[in-house]
């Protein structure tokens, strides 16, 4: 008999951890926390589709996405704001010969060219790691001077075969933009203009 009853606490505590992992598992998801939406300062969630939340700064105006990579694997981590076609061509050569010579995401340049800014446009350019997650989409969000992307609809995954990096590209209307913008926190990267 103290067989059976030491086979049923067993099975009794296998049942309570796997429950108590599944519970923690919940509870992370809407947590809201770091542990949802990538990293970096961009203010990432993983909202359901259609939904934004209400603590995160405001889109701003007119602003629209020309470009949106979910699982770049070539292009480093940046934040760019190019006001005129002449930056463009500087930016998309710096891509081709500097960071990562030859490496330059075809698709990323072909983007970039194709909607080089005009008299009223800029184009903002960001690239960041987000890590084993996937994410959906990416929202440009402004507050203050401040530019960040929120990230949306993100899968977290728990195995990770190779880290994410997510470029996004949006047009903006030059006179929407602040006179000092930073984005995700910091100045714009400048090592492209050397």
């Amino acid at each position: 008999m103290p067989y059976v009853s030491l086979s049923r606490m067993v099975v009794a505590a296998w049942l309570l951890a796997g429950t108590a992992a599944v519970l923690a598992g919940c509870g992370e998801q809407g947590s809201g926390g770091s542990g949802n939406g990538g990293s970096g300062g961009g203010g990432g969630t993983s909202q359901p589709p259609g939904t934004s939340a209400p603590h995160l700064p405001a889109p701003p105006a007119q602003a629209r996405q020309v470009y949106f990579d979910p699982s770049d694997l070539r292009t480093p981590e940046f934040g760019v704001l190019l006001t005129d076609p002449a930056q463009v061509t500087k930016f998309v050569s710096w891509l081709n010969t500097k960071p990562r010579p030859g490496m330059a995401s075809p698709r990323l340049i072909a983007a970039l060219t194709a909607a080089p800014p005009t008299g009223d446009q800029a184009l903002l350019v960001v690239s960041r790691l987000v890590g084993c997650d996937s994410v959906g989409k990416v929202e440009l969000r402004q507050q203050g001077a401040n530019f960040s992307l929120a990230a949306l609809d993100v899968e977290h995954h728990e195995e990770c075969l190779r880290p994410n990096v997510l470029v996004a590209a949006f047009s903006v209307p030059k006179d929407a933009l602040p006179a000092n913008p930073t984005i995700d926190g910091a100045a714009p990267d400048t090592d492209w203009q050397e």
